[in-house]
């Protein structure tokens, strides 16, 4: 018994009711925001069509206006909310909130590539002055609201086709993915915000 309960003290066994992402989870979730922020700009400079409508994209994102810019930031948040809810209470949702962090990751890249073909250095100084503010607030919450999804999501599998104990509480959920929201939220801000202060340098 002794040798039991050592072991378990060592493995650090998760309980099914544990609503922290775990770090692997949130590492796979940013190297995937990471592909996807290749992808995006490896498109955005190929020819073609696609380019074109990824180039006029992040034109019409980046267009000055802090009421353009906070809406299109909000969108795409609500965007990202209403797919880590539904994906959450779904226990096949690890992989499609993956993939949400890729597409995540392709807009920043598009939006980036693009300020540096249309602007060449004043794009970088866009980059830095208007988008990063905002992107880094938003990102990192998106990665906490998406990690706590796939942790939800496994224990619902977990409960349905494993054999789990007990059921997720999902009232465990509510106040982290609020505060992730809220970080959202306020890169959305942040965005309208920049745009409002540094677009007049261009």
């Amino acid at each position: 018994m002794k040798k039991i309960m050592f072991y378990r003290r060592k493995t650090n066994v998760r309980p099914v009711g544990e609503s922290t992402p775990s770090p692997v989870t949130l590492a796979v979730l940013f190297a995937m925001f990471l592909c996807g922020l290749l992808i995006g700009g490896a498109g955005c400079c190929a020819g073609g069509p696609a380019a074109e409508a990824c180039r006029r994209l992040a034109l019409f994102l980046l267009g000055g206006s802090p009421l353009k810019a906070g809406a299109a930031g909000l969108g795409f948040m609500l965007f990202t909310v209403a797919l880590c809810l539904f994906f959450g209470l779904s226990p096949l949702g690890s992989v499609p909130l993956a993939a949400l962090m890729l597409v995540k990751g392709m807009r920043y890249g598009i939006m980036a590539c693009t300020l540096l073909r249309e602007y060449a250095i004043k794009g970088l100084i866009y980059e830095m002055l208007i988008v990063l503010p905002g992107a880094s607030c938003a990102v990192y919450a998106s990665l906490l609201l998406a990690g706590l999804a796939v942790q939800l999501s496994r224990q619902t599998a977990q409960y349905l086709f494993l054999g789990g104990s007990a059921a997720p509480e999902i009232k465990k959920y509510l106040p982290k993915a609020g505060k992730a929201c809220a970080g959202m939220a306020l890169g959305c801000a942040l965005d309208a915000l920049a745009a409002a202060l540094f677009s007049g340098l261009f």
